[in-house]
């Protein structure tokens, strides 16, 4: 996926999201079927700060080191 290559991620790589001075660590998942610099982020959690408000946000993204 290409935004995997911009990314610096790759399938399955812990990843550390930042937005708004909040970081939130997911595993990254490629999906073959959505093409371009796009990312989609799957929550369970409506309380996190990236769920409110306007549906499109610009995060940082960095893979994460253990």
């Amino acid at each position: 996926s290409s935004f995997a290559t911009v990314a610096k991620i790759k399938d399955n790589d812990m990843v550390k999201i930042m937005y708004n001075n909040q970081t939130y660590k997911k595993i990254f998942k490629v999906d073959k079927s959505i093409r371009g610099t796009i990312a989609l982020y799957d929550t369970d959690n409506q309380d996190d700060g990236i769920s409110k408000g306007y549906r499109f946000k610009q995060v940082k993204i960095e893979r994460q080191t253990i």
